[in-house]
């Protein structure tokens, strides 16, 4: 999203703009390691902030900021340097956890420095249980994410009888991810004589592959369960447009945009209620949401729509209306651009 906000021609011809890329990680697998090589770039990007503050008075310090974790604290030190030459701030949360560590002291007191003084941007009101203790609702904005548009043609699908229904799941192979819960949603469907394919997309993390492929022996859902590992621009194409239904069983999400992918594909979508999910996924018009885990839910939700060939594509259509009235990029720039006028405006 902070790539969407840099190449905004909207942001850009509104404001002037200096960019400051806090990211230190290379990959996703590289995230939580630690390391000289992370400790010595993270001083660099303290060194850019400082030069930058140092030589310029700006109208707003516009900071997408992680909410825990090892994120949190390598982003507290650029809040402070932003706070010691008294900038005006406004962070932008694409994830959450604040609210996880509140309870400790010390969490609890850097939480309270942070947003001292500060603006937040959340991705749905459903999150600002997150940050209620830090921050009054009249400092808090909302702002969905949004994702550019790539599909242009009609999407038909085969939804003869005799053809087997395509469940997918892409998202990273990890238990926060819903991959255990998907696979025994499966195991539930086979043991109903249910006739499907279910493809996982997605790059391996904690579910290893040899791990998958041992779930899937002792489950018996050889031959209509599949791993694909991650596949990127016209290979995930091709599976969104082969599938019938998408499935997002997370255990924990703020504003997953594959949901927006899915939904531009024209795909009935089926996630579980965790954020601002349930913004994006209408439950019964554009799909369905369901409490995070229950995989016997998880699994009615899926034989319905495979039972239910013209369901699936009303679904999908309403689906791909909704992203198109509210979740493209240029919806999200255009929020963006509205929030942070209103916070440079504001004394």
């Amino acid at each position: 999203m902070g790539e969407y906000v840099k190449n905004s021609s909207l942001i850009n011809n509104s404001f002037e703009c200096d960019y400051i890329n806090l990211t230190i990680a290379q990959s996703l697998t590289d995230i939580n390691k630690t390391g000289i090589h992370k400790l010595s770039q993270s001083f660099k990007v303290y060194f850019r902030v400082l030069k930058a503050v140092m030589s310029k008075k700006y109208d707003l310090c516009y900071v997408t900021i992680n909410a825990k974790g090892k994120g949190f604290y390598k982003d507290f030190p650029v809040v402070m340097i932003l706070k010691l030459f008294s900038q005006k701030l406004v962070y932008h949360y694409h994830n959450k956890g604040v609210s996880e560590g509140q309870h400790k002291w010390a969490l609890n007191l850097l939480y309270r420095l942070q947003f001292r003084n500060a603006n937040a941007i959340l991705l749905s009101k459903h999150l600002y249980a997150d940050i209620e203790k830090y921050l009054p609702a009249n400092k808090v904005f909302y702002c969905a994410n949004g994702i550019p548009k790539q599909v242009a043609k009609k999407i038909i699908r085969d939804n003869s009888p005799d053809k087997i229904p395509k469940v997918l799941f892409l998202s990273n192979m990890a238990v926060e991810k819903g991959v255990l819960v998907l696979l025994k949603a499966c195991r539930v469907l086979k043991k109903r004589k249910t006739i499907f394919e279910c493809h996982f997309v997605g790059g391996w993390l904690d579910i290893t592959p040899k791990m998958f492929a041992s779930l899937v022996e002792s489950y018996d859902l050889a031959g209509c369960v599949y791993a694909h590992g991650p596949k990127y621009n016209q290979d995930k194409a091709i599976f969104f447009q082969s599938a019938d239904i998408f499935v997002l069983p997370s255990l924990n999400e703020a504003f997953p945009l594959v949901n927006l992918e899915a939904m531009q594909w024209g795909l009935p979508v089926i996630s579980s209620l965790t954020g601002g999910t349930g913004d994006a996924v209408k439950h019964g018009e554009t799909g369905f949401v369901l409490p995070a885990g229950d995989f016997n839910e998880l699994a009615d939700k899926i034989e319905i729509l495979i039972k239910n060939p013209e369901l699936r594509v009303n679904m999908g259509m309403a689906g791909k209306e909704h992203f198109t009235d509210l979740f493209t990029v240029e919806r999200f720039e255009k929020r963006l651009s509205v929030i942070l006028t209103k916070i440079i405006c504001t004394n």
